[in-house]
């Protein structure tokens, strides 16, 4: 009996430490040790300088190239895990599921950013919502989509943080 728990307790000791994590070809192991810890990362654009913490993805260069031609005055490169989500978002379902989270304005609400300026983080949006028209800005529940469409279009109302 002895050696099958010592064989068992073994077992659990080696698992974690042969499993590779999936993330892993993507973030340096610096990186992903705080990402999985619930970190977010955060870094300052200076002007003229490329991402520094985007994943190593096929479209990386190409986004980054993106990100340095428009030249932005000032900027802050944010990365964070988001939990939840399926294995794969190269599917129908998966990316079904990110169409709708960028959809899910509501949760915007309490977003903090980074501000360079006053050193810290800072609430962006204290409230977020979509509205039904522009004329009557009645609150109604954020999209849930059964496919993507073609097209699309929402209408929001966002209460700024800093300006009101």
């Amino acid at each position: 009996m002895r050696l099958v728990l010592l064989a068992i307790q073994m077992m659990i000791l080696i698992i974690p430490l042969s499993a590779e994590d999936p993330l892993s070809r993507y973030f340096p192991d610096s990186s992903l040790s705080r990402l999985r810890q619930g970190t977010l990362l955060a870094a300052s654009l200076p002007p003229g300088f490329g991402l520094t913490l985007i994943p190593a993805i096929a479209s990386r260069e190409e986004i980054s190239v993106e990100v340095k031609d428009s030249q932005p005055s000032i900027g802050v490169e944010v990365t964070s895990l988001i939990g939840g989500l399926p294995q794969r978002m190269d599917t129908d379902d998966g990316w079904l599921l990110l169409y709708n989270c960028l959809h899910a304005v509501s949760t915007m609400k309490g977003i903090k950013y980074y501000s360079i300026s006053r050193g810290g983080y800072h609430v962006l949006f204290s409230d977020s919502y979509v509205v039904d028209s522009a004329e009557t800005r009645n609150r109604v529940d954020d999209p849930r989509a059964a496919e993507i469409p073609a097209d699309d279009q929402i209408l929001t109302v966002q209460q700024d943080g800093t300006f009101g």
